[in-house]
């Protein structure tokens, strides 16, 4: 008999819906807009490392691992190139500096 492996699943964490009001969203079928906390960023960051770096992560493998109600594969896909791009400018890829205040221009 062949023993499985249980692989421990993190907690689940919940997303914040932030309403954004400009003219363009009004009307059926707009979706608010999405949040991500320290804590998400955290979850995301660690599922990243996991699948290997920003650059072989991917979105699915990414939102499988963080494993969080509510987040759509458009979420981490968009976050992941954010992600991407922040590490990757020469000027500014002194440390997490740019990313972190990335994060906050877009919470």
């Amino acid at each position: 008999m062949q023993q499985t492996q249980s692989i421990p699943h993190p907690p689940v964490l919940n997303i914040e819906v932030c309403p954004v009001s400009s003219p363009s969203s009004t009307g059926p079928g707009v979706k608010p807009r999405m949040r991500w906390t320290p804590e998400l960023h955290e979850s995301f960051v660690e599922a990243v490392n996991k699948l290997g770096g920003s650059e072989r992560a991917t979105p699915k493998g990414v939102l499988k691992l963080m494993n969080v109600e509510g987040l759509t594969i458009y979420h981490v896909k968009s976050h992941l190139q954010k992600y991407r791009t922040a590490r990757y400018k020469p000027e500014l890829s002194e440390g997490k500096y740019y990313y972190s205040h990335l994060v906050t221009l877009l919470i």
